[in-house]
């Protein structure tokens, strides 16, 4: 029997930061200010990766123009 592995729902901000290649203090500053949307999850903060991937997209059209 295989287990299927999925990617998580909810992303830890160094894991973002890493992706983007920039600072873990840069991604919650983003959060602070509500443009990147967050849950608490106990003591722990996690961003929704859908919220993630439409900010991603968000911005990397903003980019280009």
């Amino acid at each position: 029997m295989a287990v299927e592995m999925t990617e998580p729902q909810y992303l830890k901000p160094k894991d973002i930061a890493k992706e983007l290649d920039v600072s873990v203090t840069t991604i919650w500053r983003l959060i602070n200010s509500g443009e990147l949307e967050s849950v608490q999850v106990g003591t722990q903060w996690r961003v929704n990766r859908s919220a993630y991937e439409q900010w991603k997209q968000e911005h990397s059209n903003q980019e280009r123009a």
